[in-house]
């Protein structure tokens, strides 16, 4: 058993970072979407604990993490999680992202090749230059209103999701930390669709396994990006919808542990 996890702050130079800690072992770094937080691994992490010292952090302005005081592009996120690794002690971790968080990870392992043992990105992020200018230029500020109407927006958008990928707790979750991301929850998004991933993809030395759900909007490139990496695994969670670290969290477990460490969990 891995226990329970344990929570903790980082003080960073540009303010407080939240972070989870589930069991021991060869140290696996995990950055999430957004606009949730490290609580979206809430699911895989018991299974990776098992084998792996688990640190889930939340990004700035993500979680509890302190919002940053101006927008820090995707190397300004890339930078705070490796301030996170001087200040948990980390040489060269094990490091896994999630969509925006895949991106994050992705520039981590791009600018400090050396500080990445092996790269974990599931549903790596890329975008047509046609579809980047049309979500850039959709984004905006998410400020509250005297009516309260976001909060109406916010369960309009969450529904679908719910009924059709996560179910009613996930998607309480995830407004929660939607809500405590604004006014600017679309920062991650801009950043990741600023990053030219096809131009960081050949400075990172690490080996990678990309992988993500059949049903990932980014499914369709993902063979392009992997000829991209020096060296590469892939794989596609078949049975899964978009989300398999919550769908499919032990499929997903198996597949990790295999790729880091070369053996699957027992029982």
């Amino acid at each position: 058993m891995a226990g329970a996890i344990r929570r903790g702050f980082l003080d960073l130079t540009t303010g407080q970072l939240h972070y989870r800690e589930l069991g021991s072992g060869p140290p696996l770094v995990l950055l999430h979407e957004v606009a949730r937080s490290s609580d979206s691994f809430s699911e895989v992490l018991p299974c990776l604990a098992t084998r792996l010292r688990c640190l889930a952090l939340d990004l700035p302005g993500y979680g509890d993490s302190t919002p940053p005081s101006e927008y820090p592009g995707i190397a300004g996120y890339a930078r705070a999680v490796l301030a996170a690794y001087e200040a948990l002690g980390l040489e060269a971790p094990f490091l896994l992202g999630f969509h925006t968080g895949a991106a994050v990870a992705l520039e981590v392992a791009a600018l400090a090749p050396e500080r990445v043992s092996k790269l974990v990105l599931c549903g790596l992020p890329d975008f047509s230059e046609e579809e980047r200018q049309r979500r850039l230029a959709a984004l905006q500020p998410s400020p509250p209103d005297p009516e309260f109407r976001y909060l109406t927006r916010l369960a309009r958008e969450l529904a679908p999701f719910a009924e059709r990928y996560w179910g009613l707790d996930y998607a309480h979750r995830y407004g929660i930390d939607f809500l405590k991301a604004m006014p600017n929850p679309h920062w991650g998004h801009q950043a990741v669709y600023e990053q030219q991933a096809r131009e960081r993809i050949p400075l990172v030395q690490a080996p990678t396994l990309l992988f993500c759900s059949r049903n990932d909007a980014f499914a369709g490139v993902q063979s392009e990006l992997a000829a991209l990496f020096r060296e590469v695994q892939t794989a596609v969670i078949a049975e899964s919808e978009k989300f398999p670290l919550v769908n499919q969290p032990a499929r997903c477990c198996a597949l990790v542990l295999d790729f880091l460490l070369g053996a699957t969990p027992s029982g």
